[in-house]
This record gives structure tokens, C-alpha cells and sequence, in this order.
């Protein structure tokens, strides 16, 4: 206003009006900031900008565009406002002389002791800031008395010095040289023009060589939406976060995030987080479960690779695997890919090694057979525990304590004081060839199951066979786990077929775009007269077809018709359901006979006691009194016919208890079998 005012008042003002625009307020009092010019300290960039790209270009930066980054802001960097006038920080060693003009720069507490005009006033500085740096003066080379600078440095400047102000640069190189430069530095991708550009400067300078070998970034942390979180607004806060989310869920959100985009986090995050690290926990609890009873103690040395079963033998050459990618991936910084990795493998195991081999570790010979199952588990959730330690180390140093150390002779104190994993000698097998007939074995049970869930029935129910084409890979897999599949899948029989001509029928629909030319104004009375034919005519019609015969209608007075007229059409026979893509089929014979029926039932009672015996609270070693009851004929004869599985299955003896401890109810599509266990 004052301005105008001026204005107005010589003249030469000819025209006001209201102009809206944002002004900058302080974040933290919400008051207006005034802008003001004022002297200040600066370096001069442009005699170090050659230098300091020379080095940003010996760096590896990863994402790589973040090294592009770097180089544009050294390109356009001007000279460096390092003063600041503020009280707290680190306090500039600036001395100007107001008699001669010269500047003193002072070094070192030593050269300011050297210097001070009055040295019980260095002796008596509890640390090197304000308000005690004030107060010690310094004479100048002239002879006058000098005052240091009122103001403090740039917050970056005592950043950009840590790798050497905190590394004894200046009183022990060998100790220094130990630790410089840094193998890897992560922050924030604001960084590249703040802490990154900072040390690469000093280093610059002092050294003439770039402070770190590898600089990652990654994007701002956000809350689950992408949107911001603030102080004024929605914020998660540290205590909050470590109490629901807990340490090793909040470093594995991190860890698992992508460099190149923005880090999210929050409450449901972390109980993702839980979730898969809840699934390595339950490895070893199932492994310790049997473990109890066997009494187990592994000592993987004395494994041998060549006498074990193939799926034991795939899961030792899966774990090499994964060793051997993590420790890459971990050379390479790379902690996504190392966590990937461990979600894939554990899946691997969860979903597929112990889902298929529960069977063994339930049985209650504790053959070789058994040890080897045990031993090559436990080889593998070792190796776990080691790779992802620097990720996860609270829930990993427990299960070093709680798991490794007591089902093997480790004396290791510490899963932090032992080697990271390495694929023993021994154990150094590969074999590429079983890890593709499990993957491909893994495909034909998934797809196995997704029919048997189009056609609503049960995987305890078991049907007659599965058939798939036929093909190398197939052919592999089904010779090396066929049995795997067949028990995964609940089928009485494994068949390669060419092709599925064998499960389908055929029928014939009219081909109007030659139709038209052939049967004129008649194509719509074959089209209804091929929809009211049988099956077994259809089949027979379309033979004739593939074959390249004409066809003749008698009751339609038609004759010779070419076969182009039809197009030849497939559907699955009665009680078979085909899934086909571009890499072949598979197909489930769903017939359920009367003896497929009765194994079903059994199957569902030997489940549901399953779940009944942990409702009730037995152990699984605990032997039990089991009863009975149901008005079923059907269900009693099964029972009384399978009596001794269902004893073995069940670690029981059929007979009522006195004291029953449980009483459940079995309902079988109406009907109902009443249960009554206790523990023997």
C-alpha cells in the first residue's frame, strides 16, 4: 500500500486493482512468511562441477534414471547459500577481519585454541555451538580482535561431512579407509539434490572420489490410498505402528517395495505382512508337531541326495535355488527380490511339499524314509531363517532359538553370528528337469481341481481317472509324480491321450455360407431336422463327415450333399469335463460308481473325526475310544466294512466310550452320523 500510496502522490500511477495469488505460510504457526534480501555465505560451484560429475558417474544408481537425476541437478546446480540465521546448528568458523578485510576459516578445535585471543574460553566450551562458540575471539594475522559470524551452517553441510566427521578422517586413515567409501546408501529420492549431492560434494573436495558405490532411492511413503500423510491431517505414528504392526511387518512392507514408485503403508498392509510371515511360522510348527513325537534330531550332513525320493529330492535342489537367487539378489541390494522370492518358495512348500507329504510325517514308522522327509524340511526352513535374517531378525533369532537349535546339534549363539546360507557341497544338486515336472505336475492338479470345482464335487469324493495330453513334459512329470497327482487329485487312474476324441461326441450344424448355394430355400429343414436326431446319429453323420462323404436325407428328399454344407462340432460325453487351452487339455471322468460313493463317505467321516479329535483338544499322538451312531444302513456297513483303516487313520479303537470327552455330528447331505471320542 505504501508503495501505491508513493505513487499516487508523483503521479504516476495509473491503475489498482485486487490481484489473487498464493502467498507461502509457515507449516508449523501458519503465519505469513515475509521475504527479505540479506547477505549470506556461498561456495562456488563452477570450478568443482566438472568433478563432482566425474564422480556421480562412477556411482551405480539404481533406478537408473535417479543417476540421470543426479547429472542435471550438478549441470544446473548454482553456488551454494550455506548460512542460515538461526541459533541451533553447526556454527560457521568464519572470522572476517573489519580491519584488514581477511577471513580466517578455523579448522579444528586445536587451531582455534591456537588462535583465540583468550584460551580458558576454549578450555571451557562444552561442545562446539552456540552460545559458547560466541564467545572466544581469535586474533587476526593484523593483530585486531575477531568475532566468528552470527550465523550457522546449512543442515546439509553437517550431513554432506558424516562419512568423514564420524570416521576418525581426521585422526586415523586406516580406520577410515575401512568403511569408505559406503557400499550402499538408501533414502528418499529427494535426497539426490539434498544428502546425496551433499556428501558427494564434501568427498569431492577432501578426497576427490564419490562417498558411495551404490545409491537406491525410493518414493515417498504414503498412506494405503496413495494419498499424503501429514501432521495436520491422517498420520500413523511410530509408537502406533510398532505396537499393531509390529517390527518385522513394518520392515517387510518396506523391504518389499518398488524403488521406483512410492512406498505405501498402513494397518491393512501390515496385516498382509503378518499374513505371509504367519505362513513361514507355520513350517516349523507343523514340522515340530511330529518332531515332538519322533523325538527328532536332524544332522543334515549325513543326508544323502542320491538315496532320496524324488520329491524330497526336489525340494533340496528348490532350496540350492533359492539360496542361490537370494544371495544375488542381496549382493545386488535387491531385498523386493529376496522377499519374492521367500513368498514363492515358502508357497512352494506350504502349498505343495508338506500338502503332499503329510502322509509321511503322520506315519508312525520312523523309517529312513521319514528322517529323510524331516531333514530336507528342516533344510530348508533353515536356509530361510538365514537368507531373510537381515529382513526380518526378531521372528528369524526366534526361530534360531526356538526351532534350529533344538531339533539339530547348531551351537551357533545367534542366527546373526552364523554364516549366511551357502549350498553345502554335499547338498549341491541340480536338476533342472524335476523342477519343471513339478511345476508342470503343480498345473495338472490345479487344473484337476478347478474342474472338479465346476462340477461341484468334493476332492474327498474319489472318481475313476484324469486324462491329459499327451507331450514330453507331460509324459516326465506323470512318470516321476503321476502318484502325486492321482492322490492330490483323488482318482483311481492317470491317462495320456493324443487328443480328446475319445471323450467327446460329435454332432453336425449347418455351414450357411455354403449352405445358401447348395440346399437354396432347404437349409433351415436340415438345420431342424439334424437338432431332432439321437446322439449315436449324430456321431454316426459326423464320422461320415470327417471321412469326406456326401450325405443324403430321404425323409427330407435331399441327396449327395457335400460335406462342406457341415461344420463337424464337439461336446464332452456324458459325466466328462474337459478344460483346453493352447497347451493341451484335461479331463476328469466323473462317474461315481456305488464302490466310489462308499470310499467318498468314508473319506468325509475320516475328515470331519479329523477336525472333531482338535475341536476336542487331543493331541496328535493321542489314541482314542471312538463311537458311531446314525440310522443309515448305508453308512453303518462302510463303517463296519473299513473298521480298520478308520481305527488307523484315526490312532482309534471302535468302541463306546465310557466317559465320552466330545460328542459331534457328521451330516452327509441328510445324513446324520452322531461322534463320540475320548481319549484312551
Amino acid at each position: 500500500q505504501l508503495v501505491f500510496d508513493e505513487l499516487k502522490k508523483r503521479n504516476k500511477l495509473f491503475y489498482t486493482h485486487k490481484y489473487k495469488h498464493s502467498y507461502p505460510v509457515c507449516w508449523r504457526c501458519k503465519k505469513e512468511i515475509i521475504f527479505r534480501l540479506g547477505k549470506e555465505w556461498a561456495i562456488s560451484v563452477d570450478e568443482l562441477r566438472p568433478r563432482l560429475i566425474a564422480n556421480a558417474n562412477k556411482v551405480h544408481w539404481d533406478p537408473p534414471y535417479q543417476g540421470k537425476r543426479m547429472l542435471d541437478w550438478l549441470e544446473n546446480m548454482s553456488d551454494w547459500n550455506i548460512s542460515r540465521k538461526r541459533f541451533y546448528g553447526l556454527p560457521l568458523p568464519f572470522y572476517p577481519c573489519p580491519e584488514c578485510g581477511k577471513v580466517t576459516v578455523i579448522g579444528s578445535k586445536a587451531e582455534l585454541y591456537e588462535k583465540a585471543v583468550d584460551k580458558s574460553k576454549v578450555d571451557a566450551i562444552p561442545h562446539l555451538h552456540r552460545p559458547w562458540i560466541d564467545e572466544v575471539k581469535i586474533k587476526c594475522d593484523c593483530g585486531a580482535e575477531v568475532e566468528r559470524v552470527t550465523q550457522v551452517g546449512d543442515v546439509w553441510l553437517d550431513a554432506g561431512i558424516v562419512p568423514f566427521s564420524t570416521l576418525k578422517y581426521e585422526t586415523d586413515k586406516d580406520y577410515w579407509k575401512q568403511y569408505f567409501p559406503a557400499e550402499h546408501v538408501l533414502e528418499m529420492k529427494e535426497q539426490i539434490r539434498l544428502w546425496f549431492y551433499s556428501m558427494l560434494f564434501m568427498s569431492t573436495v577432501l578426497v576427490d572420489e564419490p562417498p558411495y558405490e551404490r545409491v537406491t532411492t525410493h518414493g515417498m511413503v504414503v498412506s494405503e490410498d496413495g494419498s499424503r500423510f501429514s501432521k495436520t491431517g491422517f498420520m500413523i505414528r511410530f509408537d502406533e505402528a510398532a505396537d499393531i504392526i509390529g517390527a518385522d511387518a513394518t520392515r517387510y512392507i518396506f523391504a518389499s517395495s518398488s524403488t521406483s514408485t512410492d512406498v505405501r503403508f498402513g494397518f491393512n498392509l501390515g496385516d498382509e505382512a503378518k499374513r505371509k510371515l504367519l505362513a513361514f511360522w507355520n513350517l516349523e510348527t507343523f514340522f515340530a508337531t511330529y518332531a515332538d513325537i519322533d523325538d527328532v534330531k536332524v544332522d543334515l550332513a549325513r543326508l544323502d541326495v542320491t538315496k532320496l525320493c524324488p520329491i524330497d529330492r526336489w525340494l533340496v535342489i528348490r532350496t540350492n535355488k533359492f539360496i542361490n537367487e537370494a544371495s544375488k539378489y542381496m549382493g545386488m541390494y535387491s531385498t523386493r527380490d529376496v522377499i519374492m522370492g521367500f513368498e514363492s518358495f515358502v508357497n512352494d512348500i506350504s502349498n505343495f511339499y508338506i500338502r503332499v507329504n503329510r502322509s509321511r510325517f503322520w506315519s508312525t514308522d520312523n523309517n529312513e524314509d521319514k528322517q529323510n522327509a524331516y531333514a530336507v524340511l528342516f533344510y530348508a526352513i533353515k536356509s530361510i531363517t538365514g537368507i531373510m535374517a537381515p529382513i526380518i531378525p526378531f521372528i528369524t533369532e526366534t526361530t534360531w532359538q526356538r526351532f534350529i537349535k533344538r531339533y539339530s546339534d547348531e551351537n551357533t549363539v545367534s542366527v546373526f553370528l552364523s554364516d549366511y546360507p551357502t549350498v553345502p557341497a554335499y547338498l549341491d544338486v541340480t536338476d533342472e528337469r524335476i523342477l519343471s515336472d513339478v511345476e508342470k505336475t503343480r498345473d495338472v492338479i490345479s487344473l484337476g481341481l478347478k474342474l472338479r470345482n465346476e462340477k461341484q464335487i468334493k476332492v474327498r469324493q474319489p472318481l475313476p481317472a484324469i486324462y491329459v495330453s499327451a507331450g514330453e513334459a507331460t509324459h516326465n512329470a506323470i512318470d516321476t509324480f503321476g502318484a502325486v497327482i492321482k492322490s492330490e487329485l483323488n482318482v483311481l487312474d492317470l491317462c495320456e491321450l493324443e487328443d480328446t476324441s475319445a471323450l467327446e461326441a460329435n454332432f453336425l450344424t449347418v455351414n450357411f455360407k455354403v449352405a445358401g448355394r447348395v440346399l437354396k430355400n432347404r437349409a433351415n429343414d436340415v438345420k431342424a431336422y439334424l437338432a431332432g436326431l439321437d446322439a449315436k446319429t449324430q456321431q454316426t453323420l459326423a464320422d461320415d463327415v470327417k471321412a469326406g462323404k456326401a450325405l443324403s436325407f430321404e425323409t427330407l428328399g435331399l441327396s449327395d450333399i457335400e460335406p462342406d454344407v457341415f461344420t463337424v462340432n464337439s461336446v464332452a460325453r456324458d459325466n466328462i469335463a474337459i478344460y483346453k487351452d493352447n497347451n493341451g487339455f484335461i479331463a476328469l471322468d466323473t462317474t461315481i460308481s456305488e464302490e466310489l460313493q462308499r470310499a467318498g463317505i468314508l473319506r468325509d467321516i475320516v475328515r470331519q473325526c479329523q477336525v472333531f479329535r482338535k475341536t476336542a483338544g487331543f493331541d496328535v499322538s493321542d489314541r482314542i475310544y471312538i463311537d458311531f451312531e446314525t440310522s443309515s444302513e448305508l453308512v453303518s456297513s462302510i463303517i463296519e466294512e473299513k473298521k480298520e483303516q478308520l481305527c488307523h487313520d484315526l490312532l482309534a479303537e471302535l468302541t463306546a466310550p465310557a466317559a465320552p470327552e466330545y460328542t459331534g455330528t457328521i451330516d452327509l447331505d441328510g445324513v446324520v452320523i452322531t461322534v463320540k471320542l475320548q481319549r484312551q
